[in-house]
């Protein structure tokens, strides 16, 4: 049986990719996930537009434990994290026929990045897709932008890394056999 913090970022990853949700949806093939057992540094730079990466953390303090019913408000930093191939290729060319192409300049991407943060931040905060989704052990109650941390991105080789952050809340039961410590 997965973990707990597995089910949820699986979740996460789905609303973004566009595979479940409900009035609020991601077009599917907007983005797509990294490569497997690897990270988005490790992605190709010829193939990294749009490739996703979500890191779920635990964050600390800020639980409330209710030992009647062994229901748990715990808070998690969620970092989501997209590449975006730099090719110099600007203008109005697009670089692909697919919906993850565009042009490849830097202000083009940091556009695009920018475009798919709101975006992204529509699903993931809209209360339909979050607010009373069953999964193991947990209902989740909510997801809003960490206006603690601002959006960052860096350059690196031929990609462009843009990360920004959320935190979600989950009432997470305690008695179940999916939530890890």
């Amino acid at each position: 049986m997965a973990s707990f913090e597995t089910t949820l970022r699986q979740r996460l990853e789905d609303l973004i990719l566009g595979t479940v949700g409900t009035t609020r949806t991601v077009t599917p093939g907007r983005f797509a996930l990294h490569a497997l057992g690897g990270t988005l540094e490790d992605q190709p730079d010829d193939s990294a537009e749009r490739k996703l990466e979500v890191v779920l953390r635990r964050a600390t303090g800020g639980q409330i434990y209710n030992p009647i019913d062994g229901f748990q408000l715990t808070p998690y930093d969620v970092t989501f994290r997209l590449t975006y191939t730099l090719t110099n290729a600007g203008g109005n060319l697009v670089e692909s026929s697919a919906e993850q192409g565009g042009p490849g300049t830097v202000d083009a991407i940091r556009d695009r990045a920018e475009s798919d943060r709101v975006e992204i931040a529509r699903v993931v905060s809209w209360h339909e897709n979050t607010s009373g989704v069953a999964l193991t052990g947990c209902t989740m109650i909510g997801a809003y932008e960490n206006l603690e941390t601002s959006p960052s991105g860096v350059f690196s080789g031929g990609k462009y890394i843009y990360e920004f952050f959320y935190r979600m809340m989950a009432n997470v039961t305690m008695g179940s056999s999916a939530v890890t410590s």
